[in-house]
């Protein structure tokens, strides 16, 4: 047992899970659908006046569902939906981080956390179309246990009455259409594939000194005591997307050939800031209404395959690619 309570030790696991899905309506309608809740208990290491340890507790609760719908000959959709949520009470939990000062970690932002809808619609044996939105709704908190107190270190290191508050949001949403398209020309056999997508990434970040200030202990009776603003940041980051590759064959030779073109730029989101309770005068409302990133990247980046089959049996292969691919430009630059 004293083995055990110099480090972190699990006390119970639990996992609930249910999962159901079949025909609605035949060769027309099916449905899906699960629902998982683990749970996970901790004790941390603990200190010399709790050597017990500190209580970590991490419930992760998820459900999934889906459909599939057959609503014409040449028609079909699905739709599906998730939601996910990671509630953690006592995370950090340590010798310097006493349960007071230790989060709770849950979801924040709006549910579910993410969804679908997508069609397929063949006009005719040459050409098929395929539409698509999705929305995430990315997010959490870690707020501390301790409340609205203001947090302090002593001179061991060890964080007492409470500690920081942080809120994030991460929603995206997007809009996309993929075709393909079949046709000869003379003895060339095409099939083009072409298609757009249009997407929106935001991210906001709060960060909150509870309080309005922390204080540091120096020893000798003397402290240090920092006086904070919120910090309140938002980016919107958009990307937009057009790419065509076509795919032909003459004789023993299929190329693939194709060119994406990509723009990406954002906003810095504007944001107001209440002014520090503790010192108002030294620390104001800050009002920011926000501006264009300033700047867009733009990029063109090939594809390229080559396949040749030797031989009249095409039984040996060869071979060639290239391809170019160009980062995505994150939220945080």
């Amino acid at each position: 047992q004293t083995v055990l309570r110099q480090g972190n030790r699990i006390v119970k696991v639990q996992d609930y899970g249910a999962e159901l899905g079949g025909p609605i309506v035949k060769d027309r309608l099916w449905i899906w659908g699960s629902y998982s809740k683990p749970k996970i208990s901790l004790r941390t290491i603990g200190t010399a006046a709790i050597p017990e340890g500190f209580s970590d507790l991490t419930t992760l609760e998820d459900w999934n569902g889906k459909i599939n719908a057959q609503i014409t000959a040449s028609n079909s959709a699905t739709a599906f939906g998730w939601n996910s949520d990671k509630v953690k009470l006592g995370r950090n939990a340590g010798p310097t981080r006493p349960q007071e000062t230790t989060w709770n970690q849950g979801k924040f932002g709006p549910s579910p956390t993410a969804y679908k809808v997508e069609d397929t619609h063949v006009f005719s044996s040459n050409f098929y179309l395929t539409g698509m939105y999705s929305k995430v709704n990315g997010g959490f908190q870690l707020a501390p246990q301790g409340g609205d107190r203001v947090p302090f270190l002593d001179t061991n290191g060890i964080w007492h009455q409470s500690f920081f508050l942080i809120q994030i949001e991460r929603p995206q949403e997007q809009f996309k259409a993929d075709a393909s398209t079949f046709f000869n020309t003379g003895t060339l056999s095409h099939e083009l594939k072409y298609g757009a997508s249009v997407r929106t990434a935001e991210q906001t970040t709060l960060s909150r000194t509870q309080g309005g200030g922390y204080e540091i202990a120096v020893g000798g009776g003397t402290s240090f005591y920092a006086i904070a603003r919120d910090q309140f940041v938002g980016v919107e980051a958009e990307y937009d997307s057009v790419y065509l590759q076509d795919t032909f064959s003459i004789g023993n030779l299929t190329a693939n050939v194709g060119v994406r073109y990509d723009k990406q730029g954002g906003d810095n989101v504007g944001k107001n800031v209440a002014a520090n309770r503790l010192t108002p005068d030294l620390l104001p409302a800050i009002n920011y209404a926000g501006q264009s990133a300033g700047f867009e990247w733009e990029t063109i980046v090939p594809r390229l395959g080559l396949t040749y089959a030797l031989g009249a049996e095409r039984k040996t292969l060869l071979r060639f690619s290239y391809s170019q691919f160009a980062d995505q430009l994150a939220t945080g630059f």
